[in-house]
Protein backbone atom coordinates (compact mmCIF):
# COMPACT_ATOMS: atom_id res chain seq x y z
CA UNK A 1 0.00 0.00 0.00
CA UNK A 2 1.65 2.98 -0.63
CA UNK A 3 2.05 6.54 1.42
CA UNK A 4 -1.11 8.17 -0.07
CA UNK A 5 -3.54 4.78 0.18
CA UNK A 6 -2.25 4.95 4.28
CA UNK A 7 -3.08 8.68 4.53
CA UNK A 8 -6.29 8.34 2.30
CA UNK A 9 -7.29 5.27 4.81
CA UNK A 10 -6.47 6.95 7.63
CA UNK A 11 -8.67 10.09 6.97
CA UNK A 12 -11.54 8.32 6.19
CA UNK A 13 -10.98 6.56 9.99
CA UNK A 14 -11.39 9.86 11.17
CA UNK A 15 -13.71 11.19 9.07
CA UNK A 16 -16.26 8.18 10.01
CA UNK A 17 -15.23 8.50 13.60
CA UNK A 18 -16.16 11.73 13.41
CA UNK A 19 -19.83 11.05 11.72
CA UNK A 20 -19.99 8.44 14.59
CA UNK A 21 -19.33 10.27 17.82
CA UNK A 22 -21.89 13.71 16.32
CA UNK A 23 -24.44 10.27 16.29
CA UNK A 24 -23.78 8.91 19.82
CA UNK A 25 -23.30 12.09 21.75
CA UNK A 26 -26.37 14.01 19.65
CA UNK A 27 -24.21 17.16 19.38
CA UNK A 28 -26.04 19.66 17.50
CA UNK A 29 -25.03 20.09 13.59
CA UNK A 30 -23.37 23.76 13.48
CA UNK A 31 -21.58 25.42 10.91
CA UNK A 32 -18.03 24.58 12.74
CA UNK A 33 -19.22 21.17 12.44
CA UNK A 34 -19.95 20.58 8.61
CA UNK A 35 -17.27 23.14 7.52
CA UNK A 36 -14.85 20.43 8.86
CA UNK A 37 -16.46 17.45 7.85
CA UNK A 38 -16.85 19.05 4.33
CA UNK A 39 -13.03 19.69 4.63
CA UNK A 40 -11.85 16.20 6.15
CA UNK A 41 -14.09 14.90 2.95
CA UNK A 42 -12.39 17.21 0.26
CA UNK A 43 -9.13 16.04 1.74
CA UNK A 44 -9.68 12.54 1.31
CA UNK A 45 -10.74 13.48 -2.35
CA UNK A 46 -7.49 15.20 -3.23
CA UNK A 47 -5.14 12.78 -2.00
CA UNK A 48 -6.95 10.04 -3.56
CA UNK A 49 -6.94 11.33 -6.89
CA UNK A 50 -3.51 12.51 -6.14
CA UNK A 51 -2.64 8.62 -5.55
CA UNK A 52 -4.38 7.98 -9.04
CA UNK A 53 -2.81 10.74 -10.75
CA UNK A 54 0.90 9.76 -9.61
CA UNK A 55 0.44 5.98 -10.40
CA UNK A 56 -1.20 7.19 -14.05
CA UNK A 57 2.43 9.53 -14.43
CA UNK A 58 4.30 6.51 -13.22
CA UNK A 59 3.09 4.17 -16.15
CA UNK A 60 3.70 6.64 -18.31
CA UNK A 61 7.52 7.15 -17.56
CA UNK A 62 7.80 3.36 -18.01
CA UNK A 63 7.04 2.94 -21.11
Amino acid sequence: MSAASTANFAGFGSLAGALLSLVLFRTPLTWVIVAALGLTAAAILVVRYDDEWCSLAWERVER
